[in-house]
C-alpha cells in the first residue's frame, strides 16, 4: 500500500499517532488499564479512518482494533495469494500439457515429414527404374528385330573367320618368339665375349703398367737393398694371385655344376616344347581336315539338297501330267498342314509341361517369400511398437527433466532469497534434495535416449530386412503371375494346336481320296511311281549327307577344341622352355664369368711368378747385369703396349658385335610386340563376334524378360506414387495438428504469464499489509507498556504515602499490616503486576531513569522506540510538564510516557514508510 506523503500519512502511522494522543488524554485521570488503552486505540483509529476514508477505504471501523483490522486484511490478502498460487499452478500444469502435446504432435509431424521423403524418394527411384526398363525393352526390341536367320548366319561365318585369324596370329607370335629368343642368346653371348676382352684389356694394362715400372725401377735402381724389396713384394703377389686362383676355381667347379643342371632342365623343358609344339601342329592338321571335311559335306549337302528339289521337280511334273495336280498339292498341303500341326502340338506339349513346372516353381518360390516377408514385417512392427514405447519414454524423461529443473530453480531462489537469513538448513536441504532429483530425471533422460537410439537402430534394421523381402516376395508374385499367365497360355496353345491337328488330318484324308479317285492312267501313273521313287531316294540321300555334314562339323567343334587345348599346351610349354633356357643362359653366364675369373686369376698368378722370377733374376744379377737387366724390361714394356693394342682392337670389335645384336633384338622384339598385339586384336574380335552371335540368340528371351521387367517397374511406380499420397495427406493431416498444439501453446502461455502476475500483485499486497499488521501489533504492545508502567508509578505513589517497606520476607505498611498481593524478592518489594518497587523509608541517592520497562518473573528487560524517544524521556519529565511537587508525579509520567509512545510510535511509522 503506497500513497502520496503530501497528500496524507500511512493508516498505521495514523493509528500509531492517535493512540499516544488517546493515552497522553486517559492519563491526565490517572491510572491506565489495558481495556483503556484498547478503547483509546480504537477511538483514535475510528477518528482517523474519518479523516482518510477518501484515500483508504479498507481500514478497519470503530467495530475492530487496529491490529485485528489488520489481521482481517493479512487473511485476506492471504487468501487472494493462495487462489492466485491455486490459479498458477492450474495454469502451469495446462502449459505443461499443451508444450508435451507440442511436442508429440512435432515429433509425429516429423515422423510424417520423414515418411513424405521416403516416398518420394522412392517414386523417384520407381521412375528411374521405369525409364532404365524402358530404355532396356527398347534396345532388346531392336536387337530381336535384328535376330534374323540371315543375320545368325552371317555371325556363325564371322565366328569362324575370326577363329582363323586368331589362328594365324598365334602362328605368327610364336615364329617371332623363337626369333627374340635367339637375338637374346646372340646378345647374351656377345656380351660375354665384350666383358672377355675387357679383362684381358684390364690385364695388358696391368702389364703395360707392371713393365713400365719395372723399367722405370731398373732406371731408378739404388742397390741391392732395392732389388730385395722387389723380390719381397713380388712373392706377396704371387702369395696373393694363386689364393684367387684357388677361389676362381672352386667357383668356376660350382657354376659349371649348375650350368649342367640347367641344360638338362632347359633339354627337358626343349623336348616338352617339341612335344606341345608338335601336337599343336597335329591338332592343327586335324582342324584344317575337319573344316575340309566339313566343307566337303556341306558342298554333298548343298547337292543332295538340289537333286530332292529336282526330284520334287519330276513329282510335280507327273502329277501334272495326270492331271491330279490339284489333288496332289492339296495332299501335300494337307500333309504339311499334318506335319506342322503336329509339331504345333508337340512344342505345346513341351511348352505347357515347362510351364506347369515352371509354376509350381514359383508357387513354392512365393510361398517362402511370403513368409520370410510375414516374419520380417512382424518384427518391423514389434520394432516400431517399441520405437514408439522409447520415445514416449524419452519424452516423459524430458518432461520430468523439465519439472526437476524448475523444482531445483525454484528451491535455488529461494535459498538466495533467504541469504543472510539466522537459518536456512531447509532451504538448503531443499535445493539438495531438488538437485539430487534433477540428477535422477537426468540420468533416466539419458538412458531413454540410449533406449531410444537402440530402438531406432533396430527399426532401420528390421525395415531394411523387411523391404528387403518385401521387394523379394514382389518379385516371386510377379513371376508367379508370369508363370501362371504362361500355363494358361500353354493350355490355349496346346488345346488350340490338337484341334488344328485334328482338323489337318480330316483334310489330309479327304485330299488322299480325292487324289485315289483322280489317279486313273496306267502310264502316267507309272511316271508318278518312278518320280516319287526317285524323289525318295534323293530324300534319302539328302538325309544321309545331312547326317554325314552333323558328324563333319561335330568333328569340326571336336578338333577346334583339340586345337585351342594343343595351343594352350604349347603356351604352357612354351613358358616352361623360356624360363629353362632364361635359366641356361644365366648358368652360362656365370660359367663364363667364372671361367673369365679364373683365366684371368692365372694370367694374374703367371704375370706374378714371372714378376718374381724376373726380379729374383734382378735381384741375383743386379750386380753383374744391370744394363742387360733395362734392355730387358724395356723389351718386356714393349710387348705388353703392343698386347695392349691388340686386347684394345679385340674389345673395339666385341663392343661392335654387341651393338649389332642388341639392335637386331630391339627390332625383333617390335616385331614381336607388333605380332602380339595382333593376336590380342584377333581374339578380341573373336569374342566380339561370339557376343555379337550369342546376343542374336538370347534377343527373344532377354526382350521378354525386358517387358516384363518394364510392366514390374511401372507397377512398383504406381504403388509408390500412391503411396507418396497418402504421405502427403498424412503428412498435411499432423501439420494442421502441430499448428493447433503450438496455439494451445501460446494461449495457454499467456495465461500462465498472466496468472503470474496475479500472483505477484497478490503477494506485493499481503506483504504491505502484514507490513500493517507489524505496525499495529507493535503499537498496541507499545500501549501495554505504557500501561504496566502507569500501574508501577501508582504502586511507588502508593508505597511512600503509606510507608511500605521489608520486614523479613513479607511488605508491610508503616503501621506494621502486611500488604495482600505484595511480596519481597531479593530483598525488594515486588507489588501484584510483579512491579519491584524502591523501599522509599531508606534515605537514597537519585537515580537517573532511562526510558526502559523492566518486569520480573519472566519477562525481561524492552527497550521501546529510537534513541529520539529515549532522549525525549528526560525532556518530557524535566522540561515539558511542571514539577511542582510528587502530587503530579504520576500525572507527568504519564505524559512522559504518551510523548515517548508518540515519539516511538512514529519511529516505527517512519521505519514502515522507508521500507515502502
Amino acid at each position: 500500500m503506497v500513497r502520496t506523503q503530501k497528500q496524507t500519512i500511512s493508516g498505521s502511522r495514523a493509528r500509531t499517532l492517535a493512540a499516544a494522543v488517546a493515552v497522553t488524554a486517559v492519563a491526565g485521570t490517572g491510572f491506565v488499564s489495558t481495556n483503556q488503552v484498547h478503547a483509546a486505540t480504537a477511538d483514535a483509529a475510528t477518528t482517523t479512518d474519518k479523516q482518510t476514508t477518501a484515500t483508504n477505504t479498507t481500514i478497519a471501523t470503530a467495530k475492530h482494533t487496529p491490529v485485528e483490522s489488520a489481521q482481517a486484511d493479512v487473511s485476506a490478502a492471504q487468501s487472494v495469494v493462495d487462489s492466485a498460487k491455486a490459479d498458477e499452478r492450474t495454469q502451469q500444469t495446462d502449459y505443461d500439457a499443451a508444450t508435451s502435446a507440442q511436442k508429440t504432435a512435432q515429433s509425429d509431424a516429423d515422423v510424417a515429414a520423414t515418411k513424405t521423403d521416403i516416398a518420394q524418394k522412392t517414386v523417384d527411384m520407381d521412375s528411374k527404374a521405369v525409364e532404365t526398363a524402358s530404355t532396356t525393352e527398347e534396345l532388346a526390341q531392336k536387337t530381336a528385330d535384328s535376330a534374323t536367320p540371315e543375320a545368325k548366319t552371317d555371325a556363325a561365318t564371322k565366328v569362324v573367320d575370326a577363329q582363323g585369324a586368331v589362328t594365324s596370329a598365334q602362328t605368327g607370335v610364336y615364329a617371332t618368339q623363337k626369333t627374340v629368343d635367339m637375338d637374346t642368346k646372340a646378345v647374351d653371348a656377345a656380351q660375354s665375349d665384350v666383358d672377355a676382352a675387357q679383362t684381358k684389356d684390364i690385364d695388358a694394362q696391368t702389364d703395360v703398367d707392371d713393365a713400365q715400372k719395372a723399367v722405370n725401377d731398373v732406371d731408378l735402381a739404388t742397390g741391392i737393398t732395392g732389388n730385395k724389396q722387389a723380390v719381397d713384394n713380388a712373392q706377396a703377389a704371387v702369395t696373393k694371385a694363386q689364393a684367387e686362383v684357388d677361389t676362381a676355381t672352386s667357383a668356376k667347379t660350382e657354376a659349371e655344376a649348375a650350368q649342367s643342371k640347367a641344360n638338362g632342365t632347359a633339354a627337358d623343358a626343349k623336348g616338352n616344347f617339341d612335344d606341345a609344339t608338335s601336337a599343336q601342329t597335329t591338332a592343327k592338321n586335324d582342324l584344317i581336315s575337319a573344316q575340309s571335311d566339313a566343307t566337303t559335306a556341306k558342298t554333298a549337302n548343298d547337292k543332295a539338297q538340289s537333286a530332292v528339289e529336282s526330284a520334287q521337280d519330276a513329282v510335280d511334273a507327273a502329277n501334272t501330267a495326270l492331271d491330279t495336280q490339284a489333288a496332289k498339292q492339296a495332299v501335300d498341303n494337307a500333309q504339311a498342314a499334318v506335319t506342322k500341326a503336329q509339331a504345333e502340338v508337340d512344342t505345346a506339349t513341351s511348352a505347357k509341361t515347362e510351364a506347369e513346372a515352371a509354376k509350381i516353381q514359383a508357387d513354392s518360390d512365393y510361398a517362402t517369400a511370403k513368409t520370410a516377408a510375414d516374419d520380417a514385417w512382424g518384427k518391423d512392427y514389434i520394432a516400431d511398437d517399441a520405437l514408439d514405447i522409447a520415445k514416449g519414454e524419452t519424452l516423459i524423461a524430458e518432461s520430468n527433466v523439465a519439472a526437476a529443473q524448475k523444482a531445483f530453480d525454484t528451491a535455488q531462489a529461494t535459498l538466495d532469497a533467504a541469504s543472510g537469513s539466522t537459518d536456512t538448513s531447509a532451504l538448503t536441504e531443499s535445493v539438495k534434495n531438488a538437485k539430487t532429483a534433477l540428477a535422477a530425471a537426468q540420468s533416466k533422460l539419458s538412458a531413454a535416449q540410449i533406449s531410444q537410439a537402440q530402438a531406432e537402430s533396430k527399426y532401420d534394421g528390421a525395415l531394411n530386412t523387411a523391404s528387403w523381402a518385401q521387394s523379394a516376395m514382389s518379385d516371386a508374385v510377379a513371376v508367379q503371375k508370369a508363370t501362371a499367365a504362361n500355363v494358361t497360355t500353354a493350355s490355349s496353345e496346346l488345346t488350340t494346336a490338337q484341334a488344328s491337328l485334328l482338323t489337318a488330318k480330316a483334310a489330309l484324308a479327304n485330299a488322299e481320296a480325292n487324289l485315289t479317285a483322280s489317279q486313273h492312267d496306267a502310264t502316267k501313273q507309272a511316271n508318278l511311281t518312278a518320280a516319287k521313287a526317285a524323289l525318295a531316294s534323293a530324300k534319302t540321300t539328302a538325309t544321309d549327307k545331312a547326317a554325314a555334314l552333323k558328324t563333319a562339323n561335330s568333328n569340326l567343334t571336336s578338333a577346334q577344341n583339340a586345337y585351342d587345348k594343343a595351343t594352350t599346351s604349347v603356351n604352357t610349354a612354351k613358358s616352361a622352355y623360356d624360363n629353362a633356357v632364361a635359366a641356361q643362359a644365366k648358368a652360362a653366364n656365370i660359367t663364363s664369368t667364372a671361367a673369365t675369373t679364373l683365366t684371368v686369376d692365372q694370367a694374374k698368378l703367371s704375370s706374378a711368378k714371372s714378376t718374381l722370377a724376373n726380379v729374383q733374376s734382378v735381384y741375383d744379377n743386379s750386380l753383374k747385369a744391370a744394363d742387360q737387366t733395362l734392355k730387358h724390361a724395356q723389351a718386356v714394356l714393349v710387348t705388353a703396349k703392343q698386347n695392349k693394342a691388340d686386347a684394345d682392337t679385340n674389345l673395339a670389335d666385341a663392343k661392335s658385335t654387341l651393338t649389332t645384336a642388341q639392335s637386331q633384338l630391339t627390332a625383333d622384339k617390335a616385331k614381336l610386340d607388333t605380332a602380339k598385339s595382333a593376336l590380342t586384336d584377333a581374339q578380341k574380335a573373336l569374342t566380339d563376334a561370339q557376343s555379337a552371335q550369342q546376343a542374336l540368340i538370347d534377343a527373344p528371351t532377354k526382350l521378354e524378360a525386358a517387358k516384363s521387367a518394364l510392366a514390374d517397374a511401372q507397377a512398383k511406380l504406381a504403388d509408390a506414387k500412391s503411396a507418396l499420397e497418402d504421405a502427403k495427406a498424412a503428412q498435411a493431416n499432423y501439420e494442421d495438428i502441430l499448428a493447433n498444439a503450438k496455439e494451445g501453446t501460446v494461449k495457454a502461455k499467456a495465461a500462465l504469464d498472466a496468472a503470474k502476475t496475479v500472483t505477484a500483485a497478490a503477494q506485493t499486497k499481503l506483504d504491505a499489509v502484514k507490513a500493517d499488521l507489524k505496525t499495529a501489533q507493535d503499537a498496541e504492545t507499545l500501549a501495554e507498556q505504557v500501561a504496566r508502567e502507569q500501574r508501577r508509578l501508582e504502586s511507588e505513589a502508593v508505597a511512600k504515602k503509606n510507608g511500605y517497606h521489608v520486614d523479613g520476607s513479607a511488605v508491610k505498611d508503616s503501621k506494621g499490616n502486611t500488604i495482600s498481593g505484595w511480596h519481597v524478592e531479593n530483598s525488594k518489594m515486588v507489588d501484584e503486576y510483579s512491579n519491584v518497587i524502591a523501599d522509599t523509608t531508606t534515605p537514597k541517592k537519585t537515580v537517573t531513569k532511562s526510558a526502559s520497562f523492566t518486569t520480573v518473573g519472566k519477562d525481561k528487560t524492552a527497550t521501546v522506540g529510537s534513541s529520539m524517544a529515549r532522549k525525549a524521556t528526560a525532556k518530557a519529565a524535566s522540561d515539558a510538564m511542571p514539577q511542582t511537587g510528587d502530587a503530579n508525579e504520576a500525572g507527568v509520567s504519564a505524559i512522559g510516557l504518551a510523548i515517548v509512545a508518540l515519539f516511538g510510535g512514529l519511529g516505527l511509522a517512519e521505519r514502515k514508510r522507508r521500507i515502502h
